[in-house]
């Protein structure tokens, strides 16, 4: 764009067609990249067929997310309107803002996109006393990345509006544009949380939930900026933002404790626990084995643990088991172990 359009001066059709180019490019690089480094996502010969069992599933969260994709635009669109009967100023500062504000949001709804992926991983491993911990810990980093970014746009909001406004009344539109950023920066906060508990509800395959929640959102912002625009000016915008933020978390964290007492998740709690009396005077600690489940007593605080033991333990979802036991396992209580977990054990139980 800056050297076909900025440069050489083509029109806007040709912002349209490097637009369509840089995506199919992109597109294509992941393919490549994918094939050579990770070849287990290609499908094999016999995977490009249509399985009936999964159809269905994929087309249920496929139209839930499309629709939910398409109810932010219609947003937009409808509060562009609320906008352009502010004036030409309110028109340039709100798009300069809209700018900075894709910027923002965008970690936000990676780190949501993460703990998406984190729940719905150990969901499927069975793993459900790591889930409300792990979501503790992805709202934690939410909320930090929003005092970082807060506090900068907040700080630098003036000279931000100016990388995007210049020419002729750039001063007014700049102190219009900072007003309203400066709300903005402040209300980042409402959604690092309301993305934090819509990946939540995606990796628990509430797709239902996460669109009823847009829809709220979205529209009692638009209501909401219908009623505030023409009343407040610009920073009635934000106060609309704002609005639906705070009811959108109204509906999903109630929700959220809801469907954790349902789906009987425990509440987030630290990894060690309470040691014997003995075990402690000895420097030891104790935590729950995640292949048995049975607690387990570390060695002495001389002899740290093994790291490949560490490492097992960090990977949970490891399942193979010894192919030949002897009956000196059934004695050192190693029958039923995983392989990797049962061949440590071994070792230190053998004679020296």
């Amino acid at each position: 764009d800056l050297i076909l359009i900025g440069g050489l001066g083509f029109g806007i059709v040709c912002s349209a067609v490097t637009t369509v180019v840089a995506e199919a490019a992109s597109a294509l690089l992941a393919a490549v990249y994918m094939a050579r480094r990770v070849p287990e996502l290609c499908p094999g010969h016999g995977q490009w067929r249509i399985r009936r069992d999964l159809l269905g599933p994929i087309l249920r969260y496929g139209a839930v997310t499309a629709v939910q994709q398409a109810v932010q635009p219609i947003c937009k669109v409808l509060i562009q309107g609320q906008v352009n009967a502010l004036g030409v100023g309110a028109i340039a500062a709100f798009n300069a803002v809209t700018r900075v504000d894709d910027f923002a949001f965008t970690p936000e709804q990676s780190i949501a996109t993460a703990i998406t992926t984190y729940i719905a991983q150990n969901r499927g491993a069975g793993q459900t006393a790591r889930i409300r911990r792990g979501f503790a810990v992805g709202l934690r980093l939410e909320l930090g990345y929003w005092l970082l970014m807060g506090s900068l746009t907040l700080l630098l909001r003036r000279g931000i509006l100016s990388l995007f406004v210049a020419g002729e009344g750039a001063a007014d539109v700049i102190a219009l544009g900072s007003t309203y950023l400066g709300w903005m920066a402040v209300f980042y906060a409402l959604p690092a949380l309301t993305n934090g508990f819509q990946g939540f509800y995606r990796g628990m395959g509430k797709m239902t939930t996460t669109l009823i929640g847009t829809c709220i959102q979205a529209g009692l912002r638009a209501a909401a900026a219908a009623v505030l625009a023409p009343r407040v000016g610009l920073p009635g915008i934000a106060f609309a933002c704002a609005f639906g933020w705070c009811v959108m978390l109204a509906f999903e964290v109630p929700y959220y404790f809801w469907t954790c007492k349902k789906q009987n998740l425990k509440k987030a709690s630290p990894m060690g626990e309470k040691l014997p009396q003995k075990a402690a005077d000895e420097g030891r600690t104790c935590r729950k084995s995640p292949f048995t489940g049975r607690q387990r007593h570390s060695r002495p605080s001389s002899q740290p643990p093994s790291p490949d033991r560490k490492a097992f333990e960090e990977f949970p979802y490891v399942k193979l088991q010894p192919l030949h036991q002897t009956p000196d396992d059934d004695r050192a209580g190693l029958r039923g172990l995983p392989l990797p977990v049962y061949l440590h054990e071994r070792g230190r139980a053998a004679p020296p």
